[in-house]
């Protein structure tokens, strides 16, 4: 497997897992229900820790470095609230709606940089297929 194949391999955690992050974010939000809201801060910090192979496998471009830290502050701030809510036994709601929203903010940006790396990978990807050949 090239470097190519695998930055788009990589790349679709980071995609994937900011909408069901968001979604669960939402989802507790709403409900008020403290293990969602566990289980996705705890999906937001894994995003986080796998953006980072994501971005040093790829075309460092300005889309994907401003991708890689919104999903690191999302990463921070999830241990953070993970962090406070173990201390007091539950995650408070007012710890959580920034974090949506910052979410929302995040699958922009991270959208943004996979449809600018999407063209130069899908590019480089047809080049390597060439050389293969």
């Amino acid at each position: 497997m090239n470097g190519v194949r695998l930055h788009v391999t990589l790349i679709e955690f980071p995609i994937v897992g900011a909408f069901l992050s968001t979604g669960l974010l939402l989802l507790s939000v709403a409900r008020g229900a403290s293990p969602f809201a566990r289980r996705a801060l705890q999906m937001v910090l894994m995003i986080a820790v796998l953006t980072i192979p994501a971005y040093l496998t790829g075309d460092p471009s300005r889309a994907a470095l401003y991708a890689l830290i919104a999903a690191e502050i999302m990463g921070a701030a999830a241990l953070a609230a993970l962090i406070s809510g173990r201390h007091r036994g539950e995650i408070r709601r007012g710890i959580l709606l920034p974090l949506l929203v910052f979410s929302i903010v995040n699958i922009v940006v991270v959208g943004w940089a996979a449809r600018s790396s999407g063209h130069s990978a899908a590019n480089a990807s047809g080049q390597a297929q060439d050389e293969e050949d």
